[in-house]
């Protein structure tokens, strides 16, 4: 499984630079990472949870449910939750379907377009740190004393 993520100051620069052109010479962007910058769920996954540890957090190990078993999981809990949690864990399905196709967006049309604007679509690996240790300095845990 893939995830198409991109920053969103990448995406409001598409925004920014397409409402200043002419739309005559506008192609159809697609703000995306396209498949050859899509990453690999598994992937995404240990590089945030080796952050989080080198960040100490303490996380529990991983346990991997087949999706069967993590949908019946999924159906004999949600009753038992609260309904703001029932109604979380009902959107969940389609997020798994969603994860499971194999789909990508082109964005060739896109990339040229904003590199013709000195705009390049940056790698996950130039901003994934970032974005997690903005996460973590906004959501520090208070010290126990």
């Amino acid at each position: 499984m893939r995830l198409d993520i991109i920053p969103a100051d990448y995406v409001a620069a598409v925004l920014d630079v397409s409402s200043t052109t002419n739309g005559a010479r506008l192609p159809i962007l697609h703000a995306c990472s396209g498949k050859a910058g899509a990453i690999q769920l598994e992937q995404l996954a240990k590089r945030v949870r080796r952050f989080f540890i080198d960040s100490g957090r303490n996380l529990p190990p991983i346990r991997v449910l087949p999706v069967p078993l993590f949908k019946l999981v999924l159906r004999c809990l949600k009753p038992l939750l609260p309904p703001k949690q029932q109604k979380a864990l009902g959107a969940l399905p389609y997020f798994l379907s969603y994860l499971k196709e194999e789909q990508f967006f082109v964005n060739t049309s896109t990339q040229r377009f904003m590199k013709a604007n000195d705009i390049d679509l940056p790698k996950v690996d130039e901003y994934l740190e970032t974005v997690l240790q903005y996460y973590i300095s906004a959501h520090r845990r208070p010290q126990m004393t």
